[in-house]
């Protein structure tokens, strides 16, 4: 308020006028902004983050709030809660991943607390040695379910890819022989695939070995393929052969390896979930099997699942000194027919009569 005088009037005293003084709003306003702001930030916030996630893990291992989770050396989330399970029995790690990182909220996605890990072949997690831990994940596929919560895994997962289009196999062995995941899986001696696990068997009895085939050559494993241990050394001896030491690797030595092999005859293709006995020794016939599959190739479709591939092999002679001539390639069997390349099937009009023949898998046929 203001105070002005009045002027006196007829010799009376001076009386003051008051006057409202005008009241200003900004120190009222600005609670008001900075709640509006603060509530702005908050709705974008929820509205722009990514999904938060649980992991539950045996133990902590330095794991606090802040710490990042990462794909592919990439930030994907951080952990925003660290809190101790009701019972007791675990650690359970909240995370909320960046937006655009839904798709890690897959089912068969594995997480697991990035350490220093030492195993006989590899060591992992060297840069947590002097700084913060983190979490790591292996998507799993994107076509898989959602989920949204998990378990940690102890170890670090093998690092390998399993594509739908690959072949899981279950291999049941006496004992574990020495496997570890990460061993290769091998034909012929050429890596074909992995191991991904190998555990014990629900009820104790044997040990459960989970391997992985690679897509180009899921088609080398048929229902009656033979598995064996390859890890380790062997030493034969012999009056006349002397002493013979066999190493299949030096890291198969370390980590254990298996090996199979397809009989001539081979059997339908093997699917996903078919059980194999791991034997210790490899079969007395293995090295004499000799099957013709493809390698390399997509996979069949599932329609053309039973479809065998046969080699096929067109000769014929020509020309004035009767030059050998020949072709070769594959063939499908069909129910009654053939299927291949027309070039394969017939020779050329210049072939001269009587010299024209086709061999499919080892059968000889003239043609005319």
């Amino acid at each position: 308020m203001t105070h002005d005088p009045v002027p006196p009037a007829d010799g009376a005293l001076p009386r003051a006028r008051v006057v409202a003084a005008r009241r200003r709003g900004f120190p009222l306003l600005l609670p008001l902004v900075a709640g509006a702001v603060a509530l702005f930030l908050a709705i974008h916030a929820w509205m722009g983050g990514g999904p938060e996630i649980t992991v539950r893990a045996a133990a902590g291992h330095g794991v606090g709030v802040g710490d990042p989770l990462r794909y592919r050396g990439v930030t994907v989330g951080e952990v925003r809660r660290v809190a101790l399970a009701a019972d007791r029995e675990h650690v359970d790690l909240v995370l909320a991943l960046e937006p655009g990182a839904e798709s890690l909220c897959r089912e068969q996605s594995r997480f697991w607390i990035v350490r220093p890990h030492l195993t006989l072949d590899s060591v992992q997690g060297l840069e947590t040695v002097v700084g913060a831990r983190y979490l790591a994940v292996l998507p799993g596929p994107l076509d898989g379910p959602e989920r949204y919560d998990f378990d940690a895994l102890a170890e670090p997962p093998v690092p390998v890819e399993v594509r739908a289009e690959g072949l899981e196999l279950e291999l049941e062995a006496a004992s574990r022989e020495g496997l570890v995941p990460g061993a290769e899986v091998r034909y012929r001696g050429v890596p074909v695939g992995t191991v991904l696990s190998a555990d014990l068997a629900g009820d104790a009895s044997s040990v459960v070995v989970r391997a992985y085939v690679e897509p180009e050559y899921a088609q080398l494993v048929r229902a009656n393929s033979y598995f064996w241990s390859s890890g380790g050394l062997e030493l034969r001896a012999g009056l006349t052969s002397g002493v013979r030491l066999e190493l299949e690797s030096l890291r198969a030595l370390l980590v254990g390896g298996i090996s199979f092999a397809t009989p001539s005859d081979a059997g339908a293709l093997a699917t996903d979930g078919t059980r194999f006995v791991l034997h210790r020794e490899p079969h007395e016939d293995a090295a004499s099997w000799r099957p013709a599959l493809l390698v390399g190739a997509e996979p069949l479709a599932p329609a053309a699942a039973e479809l065998v591939a046969l080699p096929v092999r067109l000769e014929w002679r020509s020309g004035l000194f009767k030059s050998r001539h020949e072709r070769a390639g594959w063939a499908v069997a069909l129910p009654g027919a053939l299927l291949a390349p027309a070039d394969l099937l017939a020779a050329p009009d210049d072939a001269k009569a009587g010299s024209v023949a086709l061999t499919v898998d080892g059968a000889r046929f003239e043609l005319a």
